[in-house]
């Protein structure tokens, strides 16, 4: 956009999460423009930071930044009825595409499911058409269902466990799956819930909602 506008950027441990940007509808940087923080993804529960940094347009070819840092503190909280939620992060694993401990994302991993505790070990969708929830220990997913969360917030994909085969020995969810529901490098988030719970449809990330500053016009 040039040094007519402003700089606003994140710093911090959970800058990757959101974005920071210069929106300008009319692309008139003379008559004012808004400066957003907005989510990047949905995002499991749990409070997430960082902090918001700028640098105004008369400063930049001088490349004079303020030391000012304005936090940026995120709580989330999950919809009534979920037991767990856990960013799913996808990549090719040999024939397979999901994530593990090794490969792509899948965390948190622990959480507690009709009074067992345990652990996401592996999702994968496989090219024989099948897909494979790996829990170690074995826990039951009786009564529940998988909610695969796409990036503007609505639901992809459910999953509901009494449409699955358990192998309790192998502590797998195995559900047919013929095309893959995910690629590579997508990034998604997974909601274990109660299957009677309503299934809200998370709204698109709203830049207002999490901070908004605005240059004089």
């Amino acid at each position: 956009m040039g040094e007519e506008y402003s700089r606003v950027w994140l710093e911090g441990a959970d800058k990757g999460l959101f974005f920071a940007e210069i929106e300008d509808v009319d692309k008139d940087y003379s008559n004012g423009y808004a400066e957003i923080v907005a989510t990047a993804r949905p995002l499991p529960a749990d409070v997430y930071r960082a902090q918001i940094r700028g640098q105004l347009a008369d400063y930049i070819p001088c490349n004079y930044i303020p030391d000012i840092h304005t936090p940026l503190i995120v709580t989330v909280t999950a919809p009534e009825g979920t037991i767990h939620e856990a960013f799913f992060d996808p990549v090719a694993i040999g024939s397979a595409i999901g994530a593990d401990g090794a490969n792509g994302a899948l965390e948190p991993s622990a959480f507690t499911v009709n009074g067992t505790s345990t652990s996401l070990q592996s999702l994968k969708w496989h090219s024989s058409g099948i897909i494979t929830l790996t829990l170690s220990p074995n826990a039951s997913l009786s009564g529940l269902a998988l909610d695969f969360i796409a990036l503007d917030g609505s639901v992809a994909l459910t999953l509901p466990a009494n449409a699955a085969k358990t192998d309790t020995a192998a502590g797998a969810v195995t559900w047919s799956g013929a095309a893959a529901p995910w690629r590579s490098g997508d990034q998604l988030m997974l909601r274990i819930r109660n299957a009677s719970a309503t299934t809200p449809t998370a709204p698109a990330p709203t830049a207002a909602a999490l901070w908004q500053g605005s240059a004089p016009s």
